[in-house]
């Protein structure tokens, strides 16, 4: 029930201007981690070492702006349950703050402001499958190239005790024989 009084409160015209500012910048940091998961894909794909490093650190900066801009959308929320809780509990609050969905403050919101929410709700959800599709696709990526780095290690590795051809004369000889000498370690 208190819920539903929470969702009722935010839909006041300036608490759904700043919630829809939010959500236009969600947008916006979510676009640009689908860019930067596109190109990492591509450095991938072209064995690009500082491509992949370079998207990866510009990866976990976009992520620290969505982070910083959900918490700003839970303040917005927690700042409207305060006004509902009872005795203006905070506690209870930020618990009920945390619950109340997008959905429950649409349907609350006058019909302009329900379309426009609505629209960004939409588009963050589709930049969401995007960018999760291509993490998908540059883990995949990932863990072929480690694959194929194990299997060249243990190619090269004097340890992998596995045996090769060698000189027919002289029979089999261990993989990575003497005249290999590669530290694993490194």
């Amino acid at each position: 029930m208190m819920r539903q009084r929470v969702g009722a409160a935010l839909t006041d015209e300036g608490t759904l201007e700043r919630l829809a500012k939010l959500l236009t910048a969600q947008c916006g940091v979510l676009r640009e981690l689908v860019s930067v998961a596109a190109r990492q894909k591509q450095a991938l794909l072209e064995g690009d070492q500082p491509g992949v490093e370079a998207t990866t650190k510009e990866q976990n900066e976009l992520l620290a702006e969505l982070q910083r801009l959900e918490a700003e959308r839970l303040a917005l929320l927690r700042a409207g349950a305060v006004q509902e809780a009872e005795g203006g509990d905070e506690a209870v609050a930020e618990t009920v703050a945390e619950a109340v969905t997008l959905e429950e403050i649409i349907s609350g919101a006058p019909a302009e402001d329900a379309r426009r929410l609505s629209g960004l709700r939409d588009e963050a959800r589709s930049l969401v499958d995007e960018l999760s599709a291509l993490n998908e696709t540059n883990a995949q990526l990932l863990k072929q190239e480690l694959a194929l780095i194990e299997l060249y290690m243990s190619i090269l590795s004097p340890e992998a005790g596995a045996e090769v051809y060698g000189d027919p004369a002289r029979g089999r000889r261990p993989a990575g024989g003497a005249s290999v000498a590669f530290d694993t370690r490194a």
